[in-house]
């Protein structure tokens, strides 16, 4: 029995095929994609959920979906209703979900459930349960790698530890929350976990490390403005005695708050401010209104509670003590008190919880091991069949050899038939080559021609994007600036006056940074007035029409007229605004 060249590649090819098969069979049997509807919604939850929620409520057909597709769908829309904001109102769909993948080795998935469960209960103001979930979702945390859902189940659960004022079970869960979102550069999701560290910190005194984590917070979200955090920072700075610093940081957030109820917790700092301020009549205005409309109890409490303190301080005693009896009214010390120490034992008898956890984890082990041993079977038949299949082969060999003997015959004789036609094949060819060479010496020199061109133009290339480059250098220098960054800020504009010395301050800036810019403008336009120069000033530091016009005192019409007019005195030809604009900032 021998094997030639042929056979051991078929073989090969044989034992590839039977080998993906077994790869095939070996897999989960229940396993199979997942229908189209549900991957489109999972492709689109992370960057547009409220799509992926319109997207699941038109699907019908759930009668016609699986098990595992059904718990796949309740997960997803749990999932797009959480992102979009949607209000949960029971966790019955999600419980099906959790029950299904608890079954199953799909271990993200499963803690992915878990989560979600958790959130459901914990906004349908259920912490306990939501604490049980949060846990559960932590189990394979290590085994899993999915940073930014173990940030997020991380976060949680540390801010319900928070809320439940069970603040040293909350730091180590906020820190690894950090740390996910730190492994995956979201700093997003790193900055709202630090703000929530940052509260955890003031609850346990810790007033450095709390402004500490303020602060990196909203360096992180860098011009993304959140309220909530630059007010907590706000409220620090307060205690710190840094009022100023602390007056601007709210004067921020309230710019930047749309929303009438997101402003009670801005007013309720603002107050105290003013109350450390000594200017007691606007810390009263700011705290009557968190006292008397502000939609979370807490807010209310805060601004009774400076108002009795305010009280107190004016020696208003009749005020102060109706006012110490509404704050009172507000508190439930008693029930807070209940819940903070039912979760701490809670807390402490999970350990216990493993010990039935690990029994499910031998029962799925031992599940495991049942389908190893049919893989180890259908391997044995594999091979059965192959040596079956080899032996089958090497039978058919000799026949074969005795026809590939045969086809080597006739394939020797039809060689020497073909060396004689390329032997004359050659000799024409030769005469060919000699031709072609001379048309390529000519081609050649004309390459040669187009090389030098090429790199005439690539030099030129090169020193435009020079130019080009610089001129950016100088534009991101002029912005740096503190005065450019002075003429954009629209709180100024309403100061700005045509002998403000700001104008001189700008112009020497501006022929700073551009040489001799003032010097050129005028040679183009000698008879340029000072009001044409401080337009085209702003143009230079690219402040917008609508800014001109009010740091002009002008309207937007009356500013492109100048623009036109100063095109027509420089080229003597008309031109629009733009034309302007453009020869401005080429200058």
């Amino acid at each position: 029995m021998f094997f030639t060249y042929k056979n051991m590649r078929i073989s090969f090819s044989v034992l590839i095929g039977i080998s993906f098969i077994y790869f095939l069979l070996s897999c989960e049997w229940r396993e199979r994609s997942i229908p189209l509807e549900l991957a489109r919604a999972d492709s689109l939850i992370l960057e547009s959920p409220d799509s992926a929620l319109v997207w699941l409520e038109q699907i019908e057909d759930l009668e016609n979906f699986s098990r595992r597709d059904k718990a796949l769908y309740y997960l997803l829309l749990t999932e797009a209703q959480d992102k979009a904001y949607r209000p949960h109102t029971t966790d019955s769909l999600i419980a099906i979900s959790a029950g299904y993948f608890e079954e199953t080795d799909d271990l993200r998935r499963k803690a992915k459930a878990w989560f979600y469960k958790g959130r459901v209960n914990q906004e349908l103001n259920h912490p306990l349960l939501a604490q049980e979930y949060y846990l559960k979702a932590l189990r394979d945390e290590e085994r899993i790698d999915d940073h930014a859902l173990f940030g997020r189940v991380n976060n949680n659960i540390g801010m319900l530890y928070t809320y439940q004022c069970v603040y040293e079970d909350a730091l180590p869960y906020q820190k690894k929350a950090i740390n996910h979102f730190r492994a995956i550069s979201d700093s997003i999701g790193e900055a709202y976990a630090l703000r929530d560290l940052g509260r955890t910190f003031l609850m346990l005194g810790h007033q450095d490390s709390a402004i500490f984590c303020d602060q990196t917070a909203i360096c992180l979200l860098g011009s993304r403005i959140v309220p909530s955090a630059y007010t907590e920072l706000a409220n620090l700075y307060v205690e710190e005695q840094r009022l100023e610093e602390a007056y601007n940081l709210l004067r921020t957030a309230l710019v930047h708050t749309s929303d009438s109820s997101e402003r009670y917790p801005i007013y309720l700092v603002l107050g105290d401010l003013f109350r450390h301020w000594g200017k007691t009549d606007s810390a009263c205005y700011y705290l009557r209104i968190c006292a008397d409309s502000a939609t979370i109890p807490v807010t209310r409490a805060g601004g009774l509670y400076y108002l009795k303190e305010i009280a107190f301080e004016r020696k208003e005693w009749e005020k102060n003590a109706l006012l110490s009896k509404m704050y009172e009214s507000l508190r439930d010390s008693l029930q807070e008190a209940y819940e903070s120490e039912t979760i701490r034992r809670i807390h402490s008898l999970y350990n216990y919880q493993h010990i039935e956890e690990e029994n499910n984890h031998l029962a799925v082990k031992a599940a495991q091991t049942e389908k190893w041993v049919y893989r180890a079977v259908f391997i044995i038949f594999a091979l059965v069949l192959l040596v079956f299949l080899l032996w089958h082969w090497s039978r058919k060999q000799e026949r074969e050899a005795e026809a590939l003997r045969r086809l080597r015959e006739r394939q020797e004789y039809d060689a020497r038939k073909q060396l004689s036609v390329n032997v004359r094949r050659i000799a024409e060819l030769e005469e060919l080559l000699r031709q072609e060479r001379t048309q390529k010496d000519v081609v050649r020199q004309r390459l040669e021609r187009l090389s030098a061109e090429k790199e005439a133009l690539e030099l030129d290339n090169r020193e435009i994007r020079l130019q080009l480059d610089e001129q950016e250098i100088k534009d991101l220098r002029m912005r740096k600036t503190a005065i450019s960054g002075w003429f954009h800020t629209a709180e100024n504009w309403e100061a700005i006056h045509e002998n403000s010395p700001q104008w001189q301050e700008l112009e020497e800036r501006v022929n700073e940074v551009y040489p001799a810019f003032s010097q050129t403008l005028r040679r183009h336009c000698p008879k340029l007035k000072i009001s044409e120069l401080h337009v085209c000033l702003l143009v230079k530091i690219g402040i917008p029409v609508g800014g001109m016009a009010r740091i002009m005192d002008l309207s937007k019409s009356a500013i492109s007229n100048i623009r036109t007019r100063l095109y027509e005195k420089i080229f003597d030809d008309k031109g629009s605004a733009d034309d302007f604009d453009r020869f401005i900032l080429r200058l």
